[in-house]
């Protein structure tokens, strides 16, 4: 005989690993991996206890199957591998994968009389009856039997389905097999064993998982509704008085009339989880105060500081309670839809620079924002670069040649705003450098240091336009990059013209002059945005700004004298130049892109 095992199946648990999976066990001989598998049934539980039976097949949600050849002189072969790895990955750990040989139970061995009788045909018929017998045995090792040792006589058959019906199965006091129905005869199972044998109420709580829980006290959000319901209840507290919130006020609708405080204890005096909602009414003339404990922080900010909220603002309010814990807001969509864009303003903005330390900075009312709130205000004061904080630089010393942007920056909690300078371009980089209290800004202007001290150079701004101001500050005169003879004005051949220092890179626009000065012979010059324009003389892509000037020889009477035309070109630069003679360009301003 060749069927040297016992088994038909074999189970092996998830690894992470493991993709092949050997059994043991015998299949009938001279059969294809296709064949086979009709033959195998493969059974997959994940880890979620979800059984599914697998396929056979090449594809990643199925198995592959290889089978040992018989080993001569046997025709039945022992043993292969199951190959299953769902979407390319191992089975994980938690899942198992069960592989079972299941036979039909059929003869198809023919012998005919006087035929030749031929070893390996019986031999494999035999093998085949083996491995049913073993598949039997398998069944009934998994139905419940009762010991060799019970008594003769007694009943295991099952009443009939009527008698049986909406009934337990269970055993007479001789053990024969009933249907039953009276509580004296009910069955318990092993997992409620602990909660029928509880000698209290509350031992029975604890072994069904609920514990204490069953039998707290309902309230801080859940709530009876009155008509024998438990829901979540938001309650309404409405306040125009500075109060401490504890635990009694969770999952509650603060309504605050501002100005108030609200403090918050240490945050580990609450739970996790701990929130409640806040909403500072329109009508309030001034904003909620958060304080906090010097021990925790609002996410992202400084230990101990609090926050403010403006009037008409909705914010969730929660804390993860550690013991320096983080106290989390979250701004209700809905409240600043119809808020203007940040920096946008009412009235003239003007920053004049009136001395080499000073400028006066005015507007009417601006939007500034935190990134959540938005405020309206209208900023006092200017700047005085000899001071860092509000007013002046915002940190560390003034560089020489360098564009500082100006900002108005805004105090909720006294409602007070004012100006700063800083090398700050974006809210998140100017937000750590704020003094103390200011928590919004909006950016309006720009100012300059001289190329050789920290001077201010003379500037006017009205709106977005900026003009040099030559007498004031450092501005001596207007900006020169270029002069004199460069390039060619027929060929053409173009200088570049870098403005670096001069227009700053965030400008739409700058104001170039460009001038001639000759008072003699001829000369010629002009200027451009790029180096894509013709000569001088072209007559079908002309430069966009050019002069030129004449002596006739011998008369006298035409006389050259300077000569200066003005063009705006959009962007920063580089300008593009290119003279005969004594020409020149000068930058007059620029508009700024706020």
């Amino acid at each position: 005989m060749t069927v040297s095992t016992t088994l038909n199946k074999i189970t092996y648990q998830g690894n992470n690993t493991a993709t092949a999976f050997s059994f043991p066990f015998a299949m009938p001989g001279g059969l294809t991996p296709t064949q086979g598998s009709a033959f195998l049934v493969v059974t997959y539980i994940n880890t979620s206890g979800v059984s599914s039976t697998i396929v056979f097949g090449s594809g990643n949600q199925q198995y592959q199957l290889s089978l040992n050849a018989p080993i001569s002189p046997n025709p039945t072969g022992i043993g292969g591998i199951v190959t299953f790895a769902p979407g390319g990955s191992p089975i994980p750990v938690g899942s198992t994968i069960t592989i079972q040989r299941i036979l039909p139970a059929t003869q198809l061995t023919s012998l005919p009389p006087q035929s030749t009788l031929w070893q390996t045909v019986i031999e494999q018929a035999l093998d085949y009856i083996t491995m049913l017998d073993q598949q039997i045995g398998a069944l009934t090792a998994a139905v419940i039997q009762a010991p060799a040792t019970d008594p003769a006589g007694l009943n295991y058959t099952l009443p009939n389905v009527a008698a049986r019906a909406l009934q337990f199965l269970a055993f007479d006091g001789n053990g024969n097999v009933i249907a039953a129905s009276s509580p004296g005869v009910v069955p318990i199972s092993s997992a409620m064993q602990p909660v029928v044998s509880a000698t209290t109420l509350a031992l029975a709580r604890t072994a069904l998982g609920l514990g204490a829980m069953a039998v707290e006290g309902i309230g801080a959000g859940l709530q009876d509704d009155g008509a024998g319901n438990a829901r979540v209840m938001f309650t309404i507290n409405k306040l125009n008085l500075s109060a401490t919130l504890t635990s009694a006020n969770y999952l509650q609708r603060i309504k605050a009339t501002g100005p108030i405080t609200l403090t918050m204890n240490r945050a580990n005096t609450y739970f996790a989880g701990f929130g409640f909602f806040l909403e500072v009414l329109p009508q309030s003339t001034g904003p909620v105060t958060m304080a906090i404990n010097a021990s925790d922080q609002i996410e992202n900010g400084a230990s101990g500081a609090g926050t403010t909220f403006r009037p008409g603002t909705s914010v969730l309010i929660s804390t993860d309670a550690a013991s320096s814990g983080t106290w989390y807001t979250e701004i209700i969509p809905g409240n600043t839809v119809s808020a203007s864009p940040v920096g946008s303003y009412a009235g003239g903005l003007a920053i004049t620079v009136t001395g080499n330390t000073t400028a006066t900075a005015t507007v009417g009312q601006v939007t500034v924002s935190d990134g959540n709130n938005f405020y309206n205000t209208t900023p006092s004061g200017g700047i005085n670069t000899a001071t860092v904080g509000a007013g002046g630089l915002d940190v560390g010393v003034l560089a020489t040649n360098t564009f500082y942007n100006v900002w108005v920056i805004y105090n909720p909690a006294s409602v007070t705003s004012t100006w700063i300078m800083s090398l700050a371009s974006t809210f998140a980089a100017l937000k750590p450098n704020l003094p103390t209290g200011y928590t919004s800004a909006a950016l309006l202007g720009v100012l300059k240091t001289a190329p050789a001290s920290t001077n201010l150079m003379g500037t006017k701004q009205f709106g977005r336009k900026i003009e040099y101001q030559p007498g004031v500050g450092a501005t001596v005169s207007l900006p020169n990059p270029i002069s004199g003879s460069s390039g060619s004005i027929s060929v053409p051949t173009w200088t570049s013209v870098s403005l670096t220092g001069i227009v700053p890179t965030n400008a739409i626009s700058y104001d170039l002059i460009l001038s001639y000065q000759t008072t003699a012979g001829v000369t010629a010059c002009m200027a451009a945005p790029s180096s894509a324009y013709g000569q001088i003389a072209s007559a079908t892509n002309p430069p966009p700004l050019s002069l030129s000037g004449f002596q006739t020889a011998g008369a006298g009477i035409n006389s050259n004298s300077p000569e200066t035309v003005i063009g705006t070109f959009l962007g920063a630069g580089p300008a593009f130049y290119a003279s005969s003679g004594q020409g020149g360009i000068f930058i007059k301003g620029f508009d700024l892109n706020l």
